[in-house]
């Protein structure tokens, strides 16, 4: 009894280190795949950029050089991932974001540029739904099982509703911009007007 209940403690014990945790007679190789999935270095990568990001004015622009050489150890993936983490928090913490300067680097941007940079991410997003749809809804459905065809159904009318739902904000978008631009135009023109009824008087007072 007493070697079995040896045997059962040892089992155990195995079965404690097959577990995740390193114990004596564990691989160093197990270490080193999980070191993989944590933070590289002593600091995230994203928060090392995000030091950087947060320290810039607008109109200033980061090069691409520069990005690699804050995480020389990166890949080219992670640096872009670490990048666009940073520049979460940049918007989230400052109200600033980024624009992409080809071939360069990134410029933060204008608070002014933030609408077309907007409406550039919504284009693009009109674009993916239009896909995603069209995907759905080209699959033939004699070669499906009930269960797949339902599935695949509410799929493409779920993509169907969001696209009439962009489709309807965007309308009312333009809507709001070109009111917005007839008013200024309205405007413009009074103020025209003033200046021009401004100079009349003014000619008239003086002397002859």
């Amino acid at each position: 009894m007493a070697r079995r209940g040896e045997a059962l403690r040892g089992q155990a014990r195995r079965g404690t280190a097959g577990s995740g945790e390193v114990g004596h007679g564990q691989h160093p190789q197990r270490r080193e795949e999980i070191k993989v999935f944590e933070v590289k270095g002593e600091r995230a990568q994203w928060r090392v950029l995000y030091d950087r990001l947060a320290a810039m004015d607008v109109g200033d622009v980061i090069k691409d050089d520069e990005l690699a050489g804050l995480l020389p150890d990166a890949a080219e993936g992670s640096i872009r991932s670490a990048f666009y983490r940073a520049q979460r928090e940049t918007e989230d913490r400052h109200k600033r974001t980024f624009a992409r300067v080809r071939t360069v680097g990134y410029r933060m941007v204008e608070a002014i540029e933030h609408e077309d940079l907007a409406r550039g991410h919504h284009k693009r997003a009109r674009r993916q739904l239009r896909s995603a749809w069209r995907k759905a809804h080209s699959a033939d459905r004699a070669k499906l099982s009930q269960q797949e065809r339902q599935r695949l159904d509410q799929i493409e009318m779920n993509l169907a509703q969001q696209r009439e739902m962009t489709s309807k904000l965007e309308t009312k978008v333009h809507a709001e911009i070109r009111e917005r631009k007839a008013g200024e135009a309205q405007l413009s023109d009074r103020v025209d007007q003033l200046t021009k009824l401004v100079k009349r008087l003014t000619d008239s007072e003086q002397p002859v």
